[in-house]
């Protein structure tokens, strides 16, 4: 089929053959990995989950799962003229992100509100937690596509890459939590859903650009390092212009301290949607 200056071939059986086993592999791997972590917990997960119907746990599991998914997407988006090299890099890089978001589960803990379990009940440390799994998710992914001119080069860039945005991701979510106006941290350990919201959204936007950061083809170490690095550091500085901007013009009742402090969730659903927002836009910009 011809359509103006572009050739399209319609899928064969055989593609959707191919395209079924892949969705296959992609939804055992999600099983997989949820079956491994009620293996793991020293306590009843369906129990609290289901019968205890918690919230705060419950965010974190589906946070998994949603940053499972958006990180094997990666992997069934791929397709090369080889088959058997495309099955081999989606169960090999399934099991790199299964394991990774496994041994994330050790780290969110450290980090979000330090010295609590998983079982911690506050929905807004279950909620942070929930967005840092799913942020991962965008990092591992793109760490996983484009191009590498050997195994070993593509092997070594995935690992880099893929240390370097989380390593981001959590020093981001540190300094922010400390920032003395708001000191967000702090008021995430105390339950407070509406400074949840805000470190939420600036970790699943960050996330998003990290991911755009990262992801194509491999180009040698200098020219990717500083690529990564010069789109990480222009993002954090639209997101705090986009904080202010919105401190200033949108909400206009109330300072964006004042929403932190008095708990103004819906004002501070508006900030998350809004550093969402602008991530989407800077992923689109072709440069």
């Amino acid at each position: 089929m011809r359509i103006g200056d572009h050739d399209l071939e319609l899928p064969g059986f055989g593609d959707y053959g191919l395209a079924a086993l892949k969705l296959l592999i992609f939804a055992a791997f999600i099983v997989l990995a949820w079956a491994l972590i009620n293996r793991i917990t020293s306590f009843d997960d369906h129990h609290a989950l289901f019968e205890e119907r918690n919230t705060a746990y419950a965010l974190q599991r589906a946070g998994l799962v949603f940053g499972q998914a958006l990180a094997l997407t990666s992997l069934i988006n791929y397709r090369s003229s080889n088959d058997l090299s495309d099955f081999a890099w989606l169960i090999g890089g399934g099991i790199w992100i299964t394991g990774l978001l496994l041994g994330l589960r050790i780290v969110a803990p450290m980090i979000i509100n330090a010295g609590s379990t998983e079982l911690e009940r506050t929905v807004s440390v279950g909620l942070v937690r929930g967005s840092f799994y799913a942020a991962s998710g965008l990092v591992i992914g793109a760490g996983l596509s484009g191009w590498a001119p050997s195994l070993a080069t593509g092997l070594a860039s995935t690992f880099v890459f893929t240390v370097l945005g989380i390593a981001v991701l959590i020093g981001v979510y540190v300094g922010n939590g400390h920032l003395p106006p708001y000191r967000l941290s702090a008021r995430i350990r105390e339950g407070n859903v509406a400074a949840a919201f805000i470190a939420s959204g600036f970790m699943i936007a960050l996330g998003l650009v990290l991911r755009y950061a990262i992801a194509g083809d491999f180009e040698g170490w200098g020219q990717g390092l500083v690529e990564f690095t010069l789109t990480a550091v222009l993002a954090l500085g639209l997101f705090y212009l986009l904080c202010l901007a919105v401190d200033r013009w949108i909400i206009s009742n109330a300072t964006l301290i004042e929403v932190v402090r008095g708990g103004h969730e819906v004002a501070a659903a508006v900030v998350a949607v809004a550093l969402v927002a602008i991530a989407i836009g800077i992923s689109a910009v072709a440069i």
